[in-house]
């Protein structure tokens, strides 16, 4: 019997290890390539699916401006387990309307057409023309923008991330998972703070037009601009806060102006593409306005979103409720707020250059300070 001397064996144990390890390396990587491969054939299929068949899919952008409770009427559809929402998802372009005008439309061009494999490079690009900071959205991180604004949109994430055994299903989220999330959805929607004027959008329904497989509607979310501004006032290094209340009130009141006027150029009343509502009547009559809100966009009004709205508008649930940005709310809080806070004088700035905006979509005029404090007189 021959006996091994230690080195022979020594060569041999190496030799088995180097022969499992490149054995190992290569199933899987052979793993790695079906799963990657796999994942791109599903959202192929899926796309090529939809284009083929009956299905179409509902897109709604919910334009408006900043303070204009957007956060709280967006929930209405993230609470909602058959969406697909995404909370500005523009961030990285900035609300300078006259910097990447066509960029930022081209983006939510993609977007509704759930197209977000070059999501990253999209907002790389547009942080490099805007200096802008991500230090707070964290857009590039996690793929998403605001991803404490994501909780179902995560779930749904991983639970397809796992399914598919894509890898690491924890933030970033995969741009390839999030298309076919997003065309597994009926229902899309986007919350947009980041286009200036409705002309802008207005390309995108045009195009959509032409695409059989979507339903693209507008909600166009309104406030009371004295609010608006009494809001932002409380917001770190808005202009509000130096003294330009006038130049603002301005500057917001001309967008409005023009928003409104091409809004019913645009789309003529009664239109099934375009839904004005204000923020003051989906605080005061939450219920109805969910109601209305849901009828127009074709869809019935899940139980998990009702059980929201009611946890959410009841007296007992907001006491303490002091975030900026909470969408928990108060009617009587949320609808005086700006009441009680502002000076007769910063009213009367703002009235001078919102008057025609303010009756038009029919707010009242404060007369006096007493007028405007005594709030058992309805202004909105």
């Amino acid at each position: 019997m021959r006996h091994w001397s230690f080195r022979g064996r020594l060569a041999l144990t190496v030799c088995c290890f180097i022969t499992s390890w490149l054995y190992f390396t290569h199933t899987s990587s052979i793993e790695m390539y079906k799963t990657k491969k796999e994942l791109n054939q599903q959202s192929k299929t899926a796309r090529e699916n939809q284009e083929n068949s009956p299905f179409t899919r509902k897109v709604v952008i919910v334009f408006t401006s900043k303070r204009s409770g957007s956060s709280f009427l967006g929930e209405m559809f993230n609470q909602n387990p058959n969406a697909f929402y995404l909370f500005e998802p523009l961030f990285p372009f900035t609300r300078t309307c006259t910097v990447l005008r066509s960029e930022r439309v081209d983006a939510l061009r993609q977007f509704t057409q759930c197209k977000f494999d070059n999501i990253t490079q999209v907002y790389e690009n547009a942080f490099k023309v805007t200096n802008y900071t991500d230090e707070y959205a964290q857009c590039l991180n996690n793929t998403i923008c605001f991803e404490e604004r994501h909780s179902p949109l995560l779930k749904k994430h991983k639970t397809i991330c796992r399914n598919l055994h894509a890898g690491k299903c924890s933030l970033p989220m995969q741009p390839k998972l999030i298309s076919e999330l997003c065309l597994q959805s009926k229902l899309v929607v986007y919350k947009i703070l980041r286009v200036c004027d409705l002309e802008t959008l207005s390309s995108l329904f045009k195009s959509s037009r032409k695409k059989n497989d979507i339903d693209m509607k507008l909600i166009h979310l309104v406030r009371d601009p004295r609010a608006i501004l009494s809001s932002r006032i409380n917001l770190p290094k808005d202009k509000t806060r130096t003294g330009n209340l006038k130049a603002e009130a301005q500057l917001l009141c001309k967008r409005l102006r023009t928003n409104l006027k091409f809004a019913d150029t645009y789309w003529r009343a009664p239109n099934i593409k375009y839904k004005r509502i204000r923020h003051e009547d989906i605080t005061s009559r939450p219920e109805q306005s969910l109601m209305e809100i849901y009828g127009f966009v074709g869809e019935s009004v899940p139980e998990d979103v009702k059980k929201w709205l009611k946890g959410t508008t009841q007296p007992e649930n907001v006491q303490g409720i002091r975030s900026n940005f909470s969408t928990t709310r108060k009617a009587s809080n949320v609808l005086n707020t700006w009441r009680r806070n502002l000076s007769y004088i910063d009213v009367q700035q703002i009235q001078n250059e919102c008057e025609d905006v303010l009756q038009y979509l029919g707010y009242t005029i404060a007369r006096d300070e007493n007028h405007q404090k005594n709030e058992t007189l309805v202004l909105w």
